[in-house]
């Protein structure tokens, strides 16, 4: 009992995703990949960036908002690294065009991107019931948009 106490008073941003082992296991698979860089075409770099770093990055992002700038710092950090990587650029290059080619937004962007579809489906029923759970009764809407009479 008391090792869930312990848990429990740990921010869930602690645990994920920037443990020492996803920032180990991330930059791990940036490494191998750039080192076989340039046999690759750009649009396969992009998929074995994808595969193995973006979408560990986008999982469960929208659980950081509101977390310390420093843990946002190292996620952007390893954004920029996979847009370098993958745009061939140098490190002294500015990151903002880079970024803006693909069309990516920066990490705390993505993070407050993530939150209004996510509350959009949870008040229309459409997300899964632990998450409609956090929304009160009274202000879940059926799925043409009317308020639901309280359960």
């Amino acid at each position: 009992m008391q090792e869930i106490l312990a848990l429990s008073s740990i921010p869930l941003w602690q645990c994920f995703p920037m443990s020492t082992m996803f920032k180990k296991s991330a930059f791990y698979h940036l490494r191998t990949i750039s080192r076989t860089r340039k046999y690759l075409s750009t649009q396969t770099t992009e998929i074995l960036i994808h595969a193995f770093v973006t979408s560990k990055l986008n999982h469960c992002n929208s659980l950081l908002y509101n977390v310390p700038k420093n843990v946002i710092k190292k996620l952007q950090s390893l954004q920029n690294a996979v847009a370098r990587l993958i745009t061939r650029s140098r490190k002294c290059d500015h990151i903002t065009p880079i970024l803006f080619d693909p069309h990516w937004l920066p990490v705390s962007e993505r993070i407050k991107f993530k939150i209004p579809p996510l509350t959009f489906k949870a008040l229309h029923q459409q997300s899964p019931t632990y998450i409609q759970d956090l929304i009160p009764a009274t202000c879940r809407l059926d799925r043409f948009g009317h308020l639901l009479r309280s359960v």
